[in-house]
């Protein structure tokens, strides 16, 4: 199970610190994107929206790190619950909107996928968090805890899970790219 809870602390982390990272420098447009749901009051959009891309680049790093990963992995856990809720109350109410999940770039719309995708994330998060995962930690050093996964495994484990998740996203930008290309060609 060591491996399992290190591959999770690795996806949370390429994963937040992809988005926070994606999002930053598109504040703009992700603030726009919040407002879509309309789910929150218009004096909370702003604040919310300009606050949510550090927390996620953050609690990225912090997980890449090792550094309060259960308690980290656990309030990403419950962004990603929001994350789910957010789209499923917007699908229920049959409206059809760009998630701003990574970039606002090239809009992908919300689905029940991206609610399952959530929840599974949540999951692990929540795995994470009771489980912890120590190997390549800082926290580990800091308190001489030793963990049943070497070094150079945990080291294995990061690069093929941060490889992945780049693989994944790329993939997913060069469609989106194709899409937007496709639909300037002249008729």
């Amino acid at each position: 199970m060591d491996d399992v809870t290190l591959a999770f602390r690795f996806l949370l982390a390429a994963i937040f610190g992809f988005a926070g990272l994606a999002k930053l420098p598109q504040l703009d447009g992700f603030e726009s994107a919040v407002r879509r749901y309309a789910l929150l009051p218009e004096q909370l959009v702003r604040p919310i929206a300009r606050a949510l891309p550090p927390i996620e680049l953050g609690g990225g790093l912090l997980l890449a790190l090792g550094l309060g990963v259960s308690v980290v992995s656990g309030f990403l856990a419950a962004i990603l619950l929001v994350f789910a809720a957010a789209v499923a109350v917007n699908l229920l109410r049959g409206r059809v909107i760009d998630c701003g999940c990574f970039s606002t770039v090239a809009p992908k719309r919300i689905s029940w996928s991206a609610v399952a995708r959530n929840m599974l994330l949540a999951g692990a998060a929540v795995t994470l968090a009771a489980r912890g995962a120590d190997a390549l930690a800082l926290d580990g050093l800091l308190t001489s805890r030793h963990s049943a996964v070497s070094n150079g495994d945990a080291a294995a484990i990061m690069l093929a899970v941060v490889a992945g998740v780049a693989a994944w996203a790329l993939s997913g930008a060069a469609r989106a790219f194709q899409r937007v290309a496709n639909a300037r060609r002249p008729a």
